[in-house]
């Protein structure tokens, strides 16, 4: 039953009330008892006498009923009481609907389970099992606007944040309609794009109407945009058809306005699962880039022990745009390289490995064939890798750099400074 035991209390309450209001009795039948409403006493069932069904925008829950008095003339007070029975009737289904809707948001806004952390890191992105869910709860909340409207359609469309163009998220539709332009740009839809911003407007297909009807089904008369927002977020629009001509009620405004701001605020809690989402692939994408670094710790013993080499970089944050190279070359030389690309993280990463992939092209073992002749002199290393990172990267993208070719034979070094700190001899 739609109506937990505490709103069965509250429904039966208001049934006294009214009962006592007009002195004709007014009761509520559950689900379960309209089922077998057969074993009821005629008197009860009979046609003729004021009923109404109640739901709560998804299903019926029950029905309210007038019971008839023996004895009593169905007069003008009789009316009264059907009057006073139905604005009772739509009290009961508001606030049963009211309920429904919130329910469904608290259930769509439980967190997904913690998964069991582990010292490894793996590229493996597990989507919380809810990721299925909110496409459930778009299709009822269509549904609770379509049986709470009256129109006999309705169409949800989402805006991706940065795109101006709206496309078809979900639909309630009978057979006989199809909803045009699944896919539409703002520019070509001036009312969605009025209504952005949570305004709503009517659309009427006729001669008179001062809106563009394209963007009504053909078996469309009207149409009803309602714009959805949350704290002036734009995020979509929640269109309404019928093919009857009719006039919006205000009760049917509020209906549409409150669909469209449950759909709002799951909408939003959808977005904010795919930034969570994107933030976790992204650090673990830092933690695999990390790892193709250059080593944080470097060791080197030149042949016959004529020179050891160390050194130690630490980033900051997972990558970063420390660069120390350190290459064997022929006749018992050495290249070594230290440099530092201007900013922090990726975008100094991305500098830095692109001058590393250039120094390692440089002095290929397959290029030098073994003659020194061939090796690059420092400043001519710092002259190409200057070319190529003009050619790639942007203007306020550097890199500084202190390289030398340390010949061990002749115990000499030769090096160039591309505005590195100084180098100091000891």
């Amino acid at each position: 039953m739609g109506a937990n035991e505490r709103g069965r209390e509250w429904i039966d309450n208001i049934c006294r009330r009214s009962t006592q209001a007009t002195g004709w009795p007014l009761v509520f039948d559950a689900v379960e008892q309209e089922m077998s409403a057969e074993k009821a006493p005629p008197a009860l069932n009979e046609r003729s006498q004021w009923r109404s069904n109640v739901s709560n925008g998804t299903e019926m829950v029950g029905t309210l009923r007038l019971g008839q008095l023996q004895g009593r003339q169905r007069d003008e007070h009789y009316l009264q009481a059907c009057e006073l029975a139905e604005l009772t009737a739509q009290l009961i289904e508001r606030v049963l609907t009211e309920q429904a809707s919130n329910e469904l948001l608290r259930v769509s806004r439980k967190t997904a389970p913690q998964r069991p952390s582990g010292t490894g890191v793996s590229v493996t992105i597990e989507r919380p099992h809810i990721e299925h869910q909110p496409l459930t709860y778009v299709d009822r909340l269509l549904r609770m606007a379509v049986r709470l409207s009256g129109f006999p359609a309705a169409a949800l469309f989402i805006q991706e944040p940065g795109n101006e163009e709206l496309r078809l998220q979900a639909e309630q539709t009978p057979a006989w309609l199809s909803v045009l332009h699944p896919t539409r740009k703002l520019s070509n839809s001036s009312v969605d794009a009025a209504c952005l911003k949570g305004g709503l407007d009517v659309v009427h297909r006729s001669a008179n109407s001062s809106h563009d009807g394209s963007q009504l089904p053909t078996q469309a008369a009207i149409g009803v945009c309602q714009g959805i927002a949350v704290a002036g977020r734009p995020l979509g629009t929640l269109w309404l058809y019928d093919r009857r001509h009719r006039r919006l009620t205000f009760r049917e405004r509020h209906v549409i306005a409150s669909v469209a701001g449950r759909l709002g605020e799951l909408i939003e809690r959808t977005h904010l699962l795919d930034e969570s989402e994107r933030s976790q692939r992204l650090r673990v994408e830092l933690q695999v880039a990390a790892r193709s670094q250059p080593a944080a710790k470097i060791q080197h013993r030149g042949i016959d022990g004529w020179c050891e080499l160390a050194g130690h970089s630490e980033s900051s944050e997972e990558v970063g745009g420390d660069l120390f190279e350190v290459i064997s070359l022929p006749d018992d030389r050495l290249f070594v390289a230290i440099g530092d690309a201007a900013g922090h993280s990726i975008p100094a990463a991305l500098v830095m490995a692109s001058v590393r992939g250039a120094i390692r092209a440089l002095f290929d073992p397959s290029t030098l064939s073994g003659d020194s002749a061939a090796t690059p002199a420092p400043h001519e290393v710092l002259h190409r890798l200057n070319t190529v990172l003009h050619g790639i990267v942007n203007a306020h993208q550097f890199m500084t750099m202190f390289c030398a070719i340390v010949d061990g034979r002749h115990m000499r070094m030769e090096y160039a400074n591309a505005g590195h700190p100084p180098a100091l001899l000891m």
